[in-house]
């Protein structure tokens, strides 16, 4: 079916107040957004209201390369709040358990939001600008393998807090959600399947 163009106050309502110093519970919301208008403008070629977006999609992705660290290829909550100690506010969908500061699930998003903002860019004619973000997300990559992956339990683990200590849950969806959006390199698809479903994926 048609998605119908949406008004650019709708997405303004979102776009207008995010978060602003990293202490709040969702620390993806920008990255969603980002990934968001690049869906639908791939579903409905929609340049007008692309356009229109464009300084808020920008200030989106700036807030994350600069508040919550992103340019160094992870972002990560700041403040008390967020350090995903015991007693903190949580993050994401655990607010009743110690989880944040370097999330494993909110870092999936940034991943995905700098593929879609380097579209975008492109879009746009900065090429320049969609290869620096491309870089970006190499980098993204590398360090969420690095700091999630554990090969000893063929999979990835929800977070580390602001002592290095790991909060792991056992998250099936998150391992999940990290394959679909290619953080994961074959051989750790294999693992991920073969832990979440009991399958023997060695041939797939």
């Amino acid at each position: 079916g048609e998605i119908a163009r949406l008004e650019n106050h709708h997405v303004a309502r979102v776009a207008a107040a995010p978060e602003t110093d990293g202490t709040g519970p969702r620390l993806d919301a920008n990255a969603q957004f980002i990934t968001g208008a690049y869906i639908y403008y791939c579903w409905t070629r929609d340049a007008e209201f692309l356009d229109a977006l464009r300084p808020r999609l920008r200030a989106a992705m700036t807030w994350q390369l600069t508040q919550l660290g992103g340019s160094r290829g992870l972002i990560e909550g700041t403040g008390p709040g967020r350090s995903g100690r015991n007693g903190g506010a949580g993050a994401a969908y655990w607010t009743d358990l110690p989880f944040g500061h370097l999330s494993a699930w909110e870092n999936i998003h940034f991943h995905e939001s700098l593929r879609c903002m380097a579209e975008l860019e492109r879009f746009w004619k900065e090429a320049a600008r969609a290869d620096e973000l491309d870089v970006l997300r190499t980098r993204c990559r590398t360090r969420y393998n690095e700091t999630f992956w554990r090969a000893d339990r063929s999979r990835y683990i929800g977070c580390m807090d602001a002592d290095g200590t790991e909060r792991d849950y056992g998250f099936v969806f998150l391992n999940l959600a990290a394959a679909c959006h290619r953080l994961a390199d074959p051989e750790q698809v294999r693992a991920i399947y073969n832990l979440a479903f009991d399958l023997d994926c060695k041939g797939v």
